[in-house]
């Protein structure tokens, strides 16, 4: 068997996991904009970070980075990154 690619690993942890964890545990967009990952002049790098940090595929949307996000992580584990 061939091993999983960023995406397909990205989309099977979003199907498995999205949904688990309760609604004031979930990373919002405004925690994306605090940790500057949207918003201001340095964002799409600082994106381009965490992704690469991360392993996923260099061109997720913000919206789906914020699923896959909840996916891997709660918002105290994220916003931990981000302190």
């Amino acid at each position: 068997s061939q091993p999983m690619s960023a995406t397909t690993r990205s989309s099977t942890l979003l199907h498995t996991s999205v949904g688990k964890l309760p609604p004031g545990a979930r990373i919002t967009k405004a925690d994306l904009y605090a940790a500057g990952l949207t918003g201001g002049p340095d964002s799409r790098a600082a994106r381009q970070r965490l992704l690469t940090q991360l392993d996923l595929p260099e061109h997720l949307s913000t919206n789906a980075l914020l699923e896959v996000l909840n996916a891997l992580m709660t918002r105290e584990a994220f916003q931990n990154l981000y302190k």
